[in-house]
């Protein structure tokens, strides 16, 4: 498992069967989803000493290489704004119970289409593009 410090540039590996007993380990990847303009982060499984906290970093890129934190809290939504057209959004999981090391796991990446839908109550174009009433 590879951890990585979002507060420091340094990370560090743990190898399989090294983590502390109790300490939170990811068994299923975290999940993300789009409806309309949100992101939702499923958490995924975990195994450790209850009660485990989670904490979700959405991160996003440009390029698939390079990702910047766009929102870290205990929040598993990520509302999207035209800032994310065109760009990757993953989400981490962090599970922590006071037992060290905590855990971490990415979720899959999703691709922004740069289609960000907005609420309206009238059916209207935009730049060629329907805007969806609900």
């Amino acid at each position: 498992m590879h951890f990585k410090n979002l507060r420091s540039p340094f990370s560090f590996k743990i190898k399989h069967g090294g983590s502390v007993p109790g300490s939170p380990v990811n068994t299923v990847a975290p999940s993300i989803l789009r409806l309309g303009n949100s992101i939702i982060c499923n958490k995924g499984n975990w195994i450790g000493t209850d009660p485990i906290t989670y904490s979700y970093v959405f991160v996003r890129s440009f390029d698939g290489v390079t990702y910047d934190v766009v929102q870290s809290s205990l929040s598993d939504t990520y509302d999207l704004s035209s800032e994310d057209n065109l760009s990757w959004i993953r989400c981490n999981v962090l599970g922590s119970n006071g037992i060290s090391p905590n855990g971490s796991a990415d979720s899959n990446i999703l691709t922004i289409d740069g289609l960000l839908y907005t609420l309206d109550f009238q059916n209207k174009f935009n730049s060629g593009y329907k805007i969806l009433t609900y």
